[in-house]
Parts: structure tokens; C-alpha cells; sequence
């Protein structure tokens, strides 16, 4: 009941900063609008080099995503490959799987930073 009556109030107390509406003269838009556009265009760098570090950064991701099937494939290396030499590459590949959890993790930490480093 706590719960229920915390979250109605929040919402009752919230509701008036979502739902307020203001009427925007077209006037207004017209005189502003050179001044969106030249803030679009002096902004535009940073905008693309933003994403283009954030793209990056979606590499390294899907590297770690990929990289967690090394476990699996560490591990047949290292039991039915073992016998053909595969036993070093099973070793290495199980660390790899083992970690790339954790990398995925922190590079999904990265992901929002990345976005407002660099150039």
C-alpha cells in the first residue's frame, strides 16, 4: 500500500510539468528560425563527431558480444579437440569468452561517454 500510495503521489505531483502546453505564435517560428539554423550548423560538428565515436564505441560492443562464443568453443576445443593439438586455443579462447562479459559491460558503461569525447 506504500508503494501504491508513493507512486500516486509522484505522479500527481509530476503530471503538471508533462502535461503543460504553450501555443507558439507562427511569427515567432519564422524570426526563429535563422537562429535554429545557425545554431544547427555550428553545431553540427559535434554532433557528427559524437556519433561517429558512439559508432565506435557499437564496434567494440559487438566484438564482445561475439567474443562471449569463445566459451563454448573454448570448450569443445579443449575436450574433443584436445587430442588434436587444440588444447592451447581452448585455453585461450575460454579466457576470452570468460572476460568478454565483464568487457561488454564496461563498454556499455563507455557507450553514452563516448558520445561527448574526442574530437
Amino acid at each position: 500500500m506504500k508503494k501504491f500510495l508513493l507512486i500516486s503521489l509522484t505522479v500527481l505531483f509530476m503530471s503538471p510539468l508533462f502535461f503543460r502546453l504553450h501555443a507558439v505564435e507562427p511569427v515567432t517560428m519564422i524570426v526563429l528560425a535563422p537562429l535554429a539554423l545557425k545554431a544547427a550548423k555550428e553545431a553540427s560538428p559535434y554532433v557528427i563527431g559524437g556519433m561517429q565515436n558512439a559508432g565506435n564505441q557499437m564496434v567494440y560492443i559487438g566484438k564482445d558480444i561475439f567474443e562471449i562464443f569463445c566459451l563454448p568453443l573454448g570448450l569443445i576445443q579443449c575436450t574433443a579437440g584436445a587430442p588434436f593439438g587444440l588444447l592451447g586455443n581452448g585455453v585461450n579462447n575460454i579466457g576470452t569468452g570468460i572476460t568478454a562479459p565483464f568487457r561488454l559491460v564496461w563498454d556499455v558503461i563507455l557507450l553514452p561517454v563516448s558520445v561527448f569525447t574526442g574530437n
